[in-house]
């Protein structure tokens, strides 16, 4: 699936799984010709579930830079990245609620947890240990 990110940016990804049992659905971002390599390397989840008679709509995702020097990184690139990145997704969470509340639901945010990482630090805390299990290199944006 092709996806028309705000600003400059396209990028494709795949529905890599889904469940009948939660309504749910994952996607992974992949490099393709109509758009070129994804912005992030990720996963990204979404699913319905069904507790104490609500629902709850989850989004849940694992994003890192697709760009830059395995232990440098470039955090300048990445922070503007994520922040278009978070953008995107209240966007599309706040679609998401519009749609509920005018067809005679009621939504709202119940909870947002974020968490942003510099790559360069993930990698040279594991960076024998992606070597071991992925061969030498491994860990490469």
């Amino acid at each position: 699936m092709k996806i028309d990110i705000m600003g400059p940016d396209n990028a494709s990804v795949v529905c890599s799984f889904y469940s009948s049992d939660e309504l749910g659905w994952g996607f992974t971002t992949i490099e393709a010709p109509a758009t070129g390599e994804h912005p992030v390397s990720g996963n990204r989840e979404f699913f319905i579930s069904e507790k104490s008679g609500y629902n709850l709509f989850v989004i849940k995702g694992l994003d890192i830079g697709s760009s830059g020097i395995p232990g440098l990184g470039l955090p300048i690139l990445e922070g503007i990245g994520y922040s278009i990145a978070d953008k995107l997704w209240k966007s599309m969470r706040q679609k998401v609620m519009n749609f509920i509340n005018s067809n005679g639901g009621s939504a709202t945010v119940s909870h947002t947890y974020q968490k942003e990482t510099e790559w360069r630090y993930v990698y040279w805390h594991y960076k024998k240990d992606l070597a071991s299990v992925f061969g030498p290199g491994a860990g490469s944006a």
